[in-house]
This record gives C-alpha cells, sequence and structure tokens, in this order.
C-alpha cells in the first residue's frame, strides 16, 4: 500500500446465504468498452464479471443493454462526458 487514496463506487449490497456482500469497484470503465456490444467496435469487449456487474446495478434482467449502460453513465458523470466522443470514431 502506497497510501494513496482512489475513489470507490458503491454499486449495492445483497444478504445471500446469510451474509452481507458489498459491490464495489474502484476501476472505471471506458467509454469505448460500454459501447463495443452496441457499436460492433472492435474495442476490447467487456469481460463476464464486468457484464454481470453492469447489469446487476443496471436493470437486472440478466444481460447488459441500454439500461445498464443509461444507469452507470448516471453513477458516473466523467465517463458519460466521453460517450460522445466514442461514439462519433
Amino acid at each position: 500500500n502506497d497510501d494513496t487514496t482512489s475513489p470507490v463506487t458503491f454499486h449495492d449490497v445483497r444478504i445471500e446465504g446469510g451474509q452481507a456482500r458489498l459491490f464495489i469497484s474502484t476501476a472505471t470503465i471506458v467509454a469505448d468498452r460500454l459501447l463495443q456490444s452496441f457499436l460492433g467496435t472492435d474495442t476490447t469487449p467487456l469481460t463476464e464479471d464486468e457484464v454481470d456487474n453492469l447489469d446487476r446495478i443496471g436493470n437486472g434482467n440478466g444481460r447488459y443493454d441500454v439500461g445498464d449502460l443509461r444507469t452507470y453513465l448516471l453513477e458516473n458523470p466523467a465517463v458519460g462526458s466521453n460517450v460522445v466522443t466514442a461514439a462519433r470514431r
């Protein structure tokens, strides 16, 4: 630990098997990767864990879709400012 701090995004808390599970992240997903499945670009796709997490914090319907993208962008406005630029490429 180098004593630096990083922002943490709190996504969810659930009780599973009698234990509380906190879903947090210190990573931000870049706009290009968030849009890859919608635009069919050659950007590295989201990992399965990222897709699951985005759906969990989004609409929870079992797949990554625009509802999940919207929720993520509302929770991470700095990423949202890059979406228009990424979509125009």
